[in-house]
Formats: structure tokens, sequence, C-alpha cells
């Protein structure tokens, strides 16, 4: 099988964009005055990490920075594009709603999950969860009360509206407002934001990640969906990484599309990431999954419904929507005790995930995510395992 990525590079035909790391506490004079010497132009500080983006000849850059005793790493600017794998339309009053009796819906994953037995222990009220992605639909019936704000990071002259429909779908699948109509998200109370770091066609930047990063870290996000990724590691997302783990955020990650071994996109590859693969209505692998060692957990990644542009709804399938799915599941452990961290909401998930058969630890992880089993089962074992394990750190 030919491997399928999430994103398609594209390497751009002007002057190469860097992104250049560099040794932390320098005065802002010393790095431009630094940069303009050798040739770097449209010099631009990035936020959380020591580095800026500009424009220069990569090669020339190289040969004269590489010596410089304050520069750490130099790399480009990769610019990638988003492939979602499945896409079926279901525009609003169609049979798929004729059929439930115009009844709102909960979309087989999120009642795979077990979402709707937690709901009665917490539905993610005042959680804040930002989608890093194409953008939302704010208006949709199903999403305008719990939408609460956003940014556009690659034009912040316009808002933060999606021009493409990815984003949008996975905020239903997050956090689809509970109103008697249309679908419910995972977690139907959480405060989504908008932080648009792709375009209409799906491209993007690592600057421009980074950048939405420096954005929830700045306005106190707690759980962030990253549903992309590359398969081309960067020094400057993994520190941004390391940075809003460091803050308190819990970061979700979509594996990749590439449907083979060993083969976890970045970010989802760096361990301060929850990796998310994806499966089936049949509890099998879904077939363009990612697979590899660093995979965390799964959820479901096929036909997923949720809402869509324009006041519509749409099946997707990608492990972008299984990412969708944990990132709601966080957010509902998350208001269910505030006081949890991003390492034990992590150990939460993970210790009473749902183990499948006939899928191996690289497909799976520590198994399919469940809501039910993260607010209610085993919750007296695992505290007491957690503390068991402080203590041991601690003596």
């Amino acid at each position: 099988m030919s491997r399928k990525n999430f994103w398609m590079e594209e390497k751009s035909t002007l002057e190469n964009e860097l992104i250049v790391l560099l040794k932390p506490g320098l005065k802002a004079k010393v790095v431009l005055d630094l940069l303009k010497k050798h040739g770097a132009k449209n010099i631009s500080f990035l936020p959380l990490i020591s580095g800026v983006v500009c424009t220069g000849s990569l090669e020339k850059m190289l040969k004269s920075l590489k010596v410089q005793k304050e520069v750490l790493h130099i790399e480009e600017n990769i610019r990638v594009k988003l492939y979602p794998v499945i896409k079926i339309k279901h525009p609003w009053g169609e049979s798929i709603f004729k059929t439930k009796g115009g009844q709102q819906i909960i979309p087989w994953g999120t009642s795979r999950i077990g979402a709707n037995k937690a709901w009665s222990a917490s539905q993610g009220k005042t959680v804040n969860v930002a989608v890093l992605d194409t953008g939302i639909y704010a208006k949709h019936p199903d999403l305008r009360v719990n939408v609460k704000g956003g940014v556009n990071i690659i034009n912040s002259k316009r808002s933060f509206y999606d021009d493409n429909g990815h984003g949008t779908h996975l905020a239903g699948t997050i956090g689809a407002v509970d109103n008697g109509v249309g679908i419910i998200g995972v977690a139907p109370q959480v405060n989504l934001f908008a932080v648009k770091v792709l375009d209409k066609n799906g491209r993007g930047s690592v600057t421009d990640i980074v950048k939405g990063l420096g954005w929830c870290v700045q306005n106190k996000m707690q759980v962030v969906n990253m549903s992309f990724g590359s398969d081309h590691p960067s020094a400057a997302l993994h520190q941004a990484v390391k940075a809003a783990a460091g803050a308190g955020i819990v970061l979700v990650a979509a594996a990749g599309n590439d449907g083979s071994k060993n083969s976890v996109d970045y970010p989802a590859a760096y361990p301060e990431t929850i990796a998310i693969g994806g499966i089936n209505e049949r509890n099998q692998l879904f077939i363009f999954s990612s697979q590899g060692p660093e995979i965390d957990l799964v959820a479901p990644a096929t036909r997923v419904l949720s809402t869509a542009r324009g006041g519509e709804y749409e099946k997707m399938s990608g492990t972008s929507m299984a990412t969708a799915h944990v990132t709601g599941v966080a957010a509902l452990l998350i208001a269910h005790n505030p006081e949890k961290d991003s390492t034990r909401v992590f150990k939460r998930l993970k210790a009473t995930a749902e183990n499948l058969k006939g899928l191996k630890p690289s497909q799976q992880g520590a198994g399919l995510v469940r809501a039910d089993y993260a607010l209610h089962e085993r919750h007296e074992q695992f505290d007491l395992s957690l503390a068991s394990e402080v203590n041991q750190n601690v003596s």
C-alpha cells in the first residue's frame, strides 16, 4: 500500500522561509543585527520558542550562521497541505435526520466511547478547548452557543471563519451543543475556540502552528486539538509543543493517515502529545491509520457524522476525526476534576482505555478511549495507584 500522508509538502518557489533557533536570553537588537548581517530578511520573532522566522538562502545562511555561537539550529519552514480521506455531505433535514423523526442524533463514535454515559458526571462545562485547524463556522446552530472566540493566525486582518470545513467538523465532534436538534458532541458544554492555522485549501506551515500554540498558552487553553501532521520532524515545532505542554495544556494529536507501520506523524510522534489512531465500526483498525510505538490511544475514525459549513452536516473519515473524540473526553475529565493536571489526564485516559482484541499495541496503544470508564469506573483504584507512584518518586 502506498503511503498516504495527512499532508503534502509544498516548497515555496520564492525565497526560502527559514526558522532560526537561538540561544535563550539574547536581546532582540542582537538577534536582528546578527541575522541581517548574514542576509536574513523579513525577520519575525516567534512565541514560545527562542527563535525567529525569516527569508533568505538556506544554503548561504547555513554556511554563514552555523558557526555562530548564538545560533542553535536552522531549518526550512515547511509548507504543507491537509487531505481528508472520505467526505460525505448530509444537508440539514436530509433522510438521516428524518429517520430519527427530527430528533437529535448521538453519532456512533460518541456512543461507542461511552460519552453519553458520562454526561451525568460531566459535560465539559467551562473547559477551554482550542481547535488548531481551518477555523470554525461559528454560526452553525449546533456550535454557535459554544464557540467563544478564536484567532486567524494566517491572516490577522480576517476572522477565524472556516473556509474549508475540516475544523468545523472536528468542533462538532468535540462540542456540538445539546439543543435537541442535529447532533450532540462528546463534551456538549465546552468553550470552543477556533485557532485558524490552515487556509481554505488546508495549507499551513510550522510557524503558523507555533504561533497558534503561542496563542493557546497566552489565552489559557486547557485542551488543544491538532488533527494535522507531517512525516518530517521540526525542532521549532517540538520546542513549541514542549512549551505548551509545560504550561499545562493537554495536547491531543492525530497519528496520521499513512496506513503503514512506523508512520506516526509529527507532532503526534512527540512524547508531550497524546497520539491518536483510528478504528472503524467493527472495532478494527481504520485502514489508513498510522501505526507505531508512539500510538497512545484509538478512537472512532470512520464515517463520523458532524457539523459542516452553512449549518449542514457531513460524514468524514480519518484519524482527524478520532482525535476530536479524545479531545472531547479530555475536556469531560478536566471539568469533572479541575485539579487534574495534563499529566494526570493523560494517565487517566490510558489507564481506563478499552483494550481491543486483535489489535497490537503499535496499532491501538493503550486501547479505545472510554469516557464512561474515565469518569466512573475504577476511579478510586486509579487515584490510589497515582498516589503510590508519587510516594515512590518522593522516597
